[in-house]
């Protein structure tokens, strides 16, 4: 009867498990490497929730800080993908990201606007 019974919690926990939001699965800071104009820095990203399938996200590498919010998150098996563009043209708005986050490991490509038209990339890849 034990055996019914821990198996039977074992799946109801699968099942809460597999109910995650992809917001709350991303959310965490994570410690990497951010690459600008072909240098590497030291840097982290921290993706806070903001709703069920929309987080925020400050990057801080070269002792400078970009901020986004409103990036969609949706959930794919166990993997948490980002996506977001914008139309700003103001300097230093970020105005592109993708990524995703596979269990621990994040990766990112984000776009920022350096001066209309001109933009730069920046990648980001970490753990948390």
């Amino acid at each position: 009867m034990k055996k019914i019974q821990l198996f039977l919690i074992a799946g109801f926990l699968l099942v809460l498990a597999s109910c995650a939001k992809p917001s709350e699965k991303a959310a965490g800071t994570y410690n990497g490497t951010a690459t600008v104009n072909s240098t590497n820095y030291a840097g982290t990203c921290t993706v806070t929730a903001n709703g069920d399938n929309m987080v925020n996200m400050t990057m801080t590498a070269n002792s400078v800080t970009y901020s986004v919010n409103g990036v969609s998150a949706s959930l794919s098996n166990d993997v948490v993908t980002f996506s977001y563009t914008s139309s700003s043209t103001t300097s230093g708005d970020i105005v592109a990201v993708s990524g995703n986050v596979t269990g621990n490991t994040i990766t990112l490509a984000i776009t920022i606007m350096l001066s209309n038209p001109t933009t730069y990339p920046v990648s980001f890849s970490g753990t948390k």
